[in-house]
């Protein structure tokens, strides 16, 4: 018999006693308390000895099972066969056909290299993922230049509102004396 205070244990006199619970970080429903700072636990990464014991009996049985795999794809076996070209061939990634794209120094070449990505995809010399991930580097290009140009501004307006503010306190003060 357990509760969440304690295990009970059975004395040699059969009584049961109800040990107390170890002084944790937990709240009454089991959940630890909030500002717990976790503690240890396994490692990531780590496996367990049962997976380690399997990889090593893979490892040392991988070029047999290999061997026998190809031999019944030999022998017209259609599950092996599949088997053997979706490791031994796996699927082609997208081509990554070079796109001549002109040098971006302003926002307005930004949009001259869309169209040559546009064009290209279209001309079929590259597929419309790959124009698709230049397209969203190219609209990252873009938020990056307008993010300079809102600092640098920002710059100038700072820069110009000290040398307001400097130029004021900087101003003589009259000597009572009027004409």
């Amino acid at each position: 018999m357990s509760d969440t205070t304690g295990d009970a244990l059975a004395l040699p006199d059969q009584t049961c006693v109800q040990t107390p619970a170890p002084a944790s970080d937990r709240q009454p429903d089991g959940r630890f308390a909030p500002g717990h700072i976790k503690q240890g636990g396994r490692p990531r990464g780590s496996r367990n000895k049962a997976m380690l014991a399997l990889q090593q009996r893979f490892d040392d049985e991988a070029d047999a099972l290999g061997g026998k795999l190809v031999e019944l794809a030999r022998d017209g076996n259609m599950a092996a066969l599949k088997l053997c070209i979706e490791r031994l061939w796996p699927r082609p990634r997208s081509s990554h056909a070079e796109v001549a794209l002109p040098p971006i120094e302003t926002r307005q070449d930004i949009a001259a290299a869309h169209d040559a990505v546009i064009d290209a995809a279209a001309s079929g010399d590259i597929e419309a993922a790959h124009a698709k991930g230049l397209a969203e580097l190219l609209r990252l290009k873009r938020v990056i230049m307008e993010n300079d140009e809102e600092e640098k501004q920002w710059d100038e307006m700072v820069e110009r509102r000290l040398r307001a503010s400097a130029g004021m306190a900087g101003l003589p003060q009259g000597d009572g004396a009027q004409d």
